[in-house]
């Protein structure tokens, strides 16, 4: 089980600051992302493209450093979720 921490628009709509999760072996911290993805309804459409893309809002870090969401995640690393989307007031 990976315990990825969450900020922005995940940990708002979510109402949580972090989700306990199962990936598979050799995940990327993309399959990270789809998986707060399917959480909940409104994130899916925030984070990913209809293609299943990231959107650039979307961003991933991996020990406390922003990294690529190819990036593979290592057995035990800290892995945060997060996305800024534009504010609308």
């Amino acid at each position: 089980m990976t315990t990825v921490a969450l900020g922005g628009y995940p940990e708002a709509v979510l109402g949580r600051s972090s989700i306990t999760m199962s990936l598979p072996v050799g995940a990327v911290l993309a399959d990270a992302v789809a998986a707060i993805a399917a959480q909940h309804s409104k994130l899916g459409p925030a984070l990913l493209h209809t293609d299943a893309r990231p959107r650039r809002s979307t961003m991933a870090m991996l020990n406390g450093v922003v990294a690529d969401l190819e990036t593979p995640i290592p057995a035990g690393a800290s892995v945060t979720v997060l996305a800024a989307l534009p504010c609308d007031g």
